[in-house]
């Protein structure tokens, strides 16, 4: 089994990596040709290997916090993740069925991060939860535009406006948020030796007093 500490670092790289992945993301809502068909590959190959590294990461951890649910919601995640990646590559669409499997990525990541914060007192680990609830909501608004867009064909441009600043803001959002539990992953303590408690000048104070007296009676 891989060492917690180790296993906090390879989470921590995978969560940066993904992180990077969608903030490269956002290029191919703006450019549709040329620059999608260059960054898709790297996109897919990028996201592969930091759903891995967290995948590899978070099995330590749920092993360490002997909570099954940490790993097996990030499992399902990041199978939802490679599927979605591998369909966006095949499909180079900037808005498809692709994105619905990275939004279910997004939710079940979400729920991981959220029983991960409850387990190791790391608040951080909800925020970034938060950050990818923010980005699930522009994801749906973005599902529900993409729908518009083939029914309402005379209002197609504005609402292809509307789609690129949706699915900008979400990917952007997800970039946010898996730099937050990067730094989470990298400020985990996993040390059981190290106290959780903060030690106070009065705790000193009186534990001296405690020791002073202990004295005086031998």
């Amino acid at each position: 089994m891989i060492k917690t500490a180790t296993s906090t670092r390879i989470a921590g790289i995978g969560s940066m990596l993904l992180s990077l992945n969608f903030l490269i993301a956002i290029s191919t809502s703006f450019f549709f040709i040329r620059q999608t068909i260059i960054f898709l590959p790297v996109i897919l190959i990028l996201s592969i290997v930091s759903i891995l590294l967290v995948l590899g990461g978070m099995e330590g951890l749920a092993e360490h916090y002997k909570d099954a649910k940490i790993y097996k919601r990030v499992l399902i995640g990041a199978l939802f993740g490679i599927i979605g990646f591998i369909l966006l590559l095949i499909i180079p669409i900037i808005f498809g069925i692709a994105h619905i499997f990275i939004l279910l990525m997004a939710m079940s990541f979400r729920k991981s991060f959220y029983t991960l914060a409850d387990s190791s007192n790391k608040h951080l680990f909800r925020t970034a939860g938060k950050m990818l609830q923010l980005g699930i909501i522009f994801a749906f608004a973005c599902l529900i535009g993409n729908v518009l867009f083939f029914t309402l064909l005379n209002a197609a441009v504005f609402i292809l406006i509307l789609l690129i600043l949706l699915n900008s803001s979400c990917l952007f959002l997800m970039g946010i948020a898996f730099s937050v539990s990067a730094k989470a992953f990298f400020s985990l303590n996993t040390n059981p030796n190290t106290p959780t408690y903060a030690v106070t000048p009065n705790a000193l104070l009186n534990e001296n007093t405690k020791s002073t007296q202990e004295t005086q009676i031998t």
